[in-house]
């Protein structure tokens, strides 16, 4: 095959091109690379994890509110503003949800259904504090309380006034010995039932079981004293004080196992319904799709870590893309630089000092050697073709100069040999 200096040269020049070509496409699928990655990142990766943690603050916000509710509900204005915070909470919550079900074909099969459980969980997490909003201010929601209110405190004032009203006429009466034990035993008997009634309040807000052990106390004092007044001193009641006793112990009947049921549904575990509801139904639902949030979270923030590497490793490969592909055009450059001239100035070399020999009329030298077969080595052809048709020609012309000359010389004596006759005949 015959490789003209063209196609040496074109082969070289496009060998040289194909480098830089195909350094550009490996540079432009990089930076396509790039850009789906950075998009992944800037419009999913980011946008999921801000999502998740707009879900996880509403969450603990939603909470807060509400817990909030139950515990200053009872001021309309303040029970207003939890609720609005509740409620905002939930459309942060639902904001964060859209973002991620937008974006859920990114995710893993296993996180899919992952997300699909939180959409549950948060439903019912939704229902179940709706439900402890309602039953929080509730007149229901403390049995112990409504039964304080509904049948202890009416029953406990009844007895209060009743012993009252019989210390303030007991305090109108002459005093004797026996007189003033009773006014005693009476002042007793009030004093027990009030600082009893304190304890039962003190129990049903705190839980502790002193103010329990405190009652019991004052409540056997009572029961004391009034035992004490049933069998030594009612002769000494007038017919008021007696009817004031008799209203009184019947209160003191109606009131006796009040103390037991409040303080039994005070020591049960559902004593307050809305706290039940919300350690039993609320906090283990937010604490389970805390924990999905968690894991998706971690998902994505390796997820995330995987595309930064991505990046990186994008980046270092166009950088070592440009850095080899430079190297390769200039090693091409210089190879085909050097092989070029060194072949060109190696194979013009005979030819120049040819042609120069053959301008000083110097056909003597030997023929070029050709080399290679290309454009150089027709031109040697031809060099050598023009030196040896010029020797031919001369050897040809000194030929018949040669030719000629002889017969000149074989021609003259004749003529002179006629001219000498001719002048002797004319003398």
């Amino acid at each position: 095959m015959k490789f003209t200096l063209k196609t040496k040269l074109t082969l070289s020049f496009s060998l040289i091109v194909t480098i830089i070509l195909t350094t550009a496409i490996f540079n432009l699928y990089s930076v396509n690379q790039v850009s789906k990655t950075q998009h992944r990142i800037t419009d999913y990766r980011i946008e999921t994890v801000n999502a998740e943690k707009e879900i996880k603050n509403g969450i603990n916000q939603s909470l807060a509110a509400l817990r909030g509710y139950m515990i200053l509900g009872s001021d309309a204005e303040k029970a207003q503003k939890m609720k609005n915070n509740r409620q905002q909470a939930w459309k942060n919550i639902a904001n964060g949800m859209a973002i991620l079900k937008q974006g859920a074909s990114h995710l893993s099969t296993e996180d899919q259904q992952q997300l699909k459980t939180l959409e549950s969980l948060l439903a019912e997490f939704k229902d179940v504090q709706r439900s402890v909003e309602d039953i929080a201010q509730a007149p229901n929601n403390i049995p112990a309380y409504q039964l304080m209110l509904d049948q202890a405190v009416p029953t406990a004032d009844a007895l209060l006034q009743s012993i009252t009203y019989v210390i303030n006429v007991e305090s109108q009466l002459s005093a004797t010995a026996q007189r003033k034990t009773l006014l005693k035993l009476l002042a007793d008997s009030r004093s027990s039932l009030a600082t009893g009634l304190a304890s039962i309040r003190a129990y049903l807000l705190s839980g502790d079981e002193a103010f329990k052990e405190q009652f019991d106390s004052k409540w056997v004092v009572n029961t004391q004293r009034f035992n004490l007044i049933n069998s030594s001193y009612m002769e000494l009641f007038t017919p008021e004080q007696a009817q004031d006793w008799a209203d009184y112990s019947d209160a003191r009947k109606a009131f006796e196992s009040l103390p037991r049921q409040m303080f039994n549904l005070r020591s049960g575990n559902d004593w307050n319904k809305a706290n039940v509801l919300l350690g039993t139904e609320a906090a283990p639902r937010a604490k389970k799709s805390l924990s999905i949030l968690k894991n998706i979270e971690q998902h994505e923030d390796d997820a995330l870590h995987a595309d930064i590497a991505i990046l990186n490793e994008l980046s270092s490969g166009q950088n070592t893309a440009i850095i080899m592909s430079s190297i390769a055009s200039v090693i091409v450059a210089l190879i085909v630089a050097f092989v070029f001239s060194k072949d060109l100035l190696t194979r013009l070399e005979p030819i120049l000092t040819k042609s120069k020999a053959i301008t000083n009329n110097d056909l003597s030298t030997p023929s070029i050697i050709p080399k290679g077969n290309d454009e150089l080595t027709e031109l040697t052809n031809a060099v050598n073709a023009m030196n040896e048709s010029l020797t031919i020609t001369i050897r040809m012309t000194a030929d018949t100069m040669k030719d000629t000359s002889l017969q000149a010389d074989s021609i003259m004596p004749t003529r002179t040999c006629q001219i000498i006759l001719a002048n002797k005949r004319i003398k």
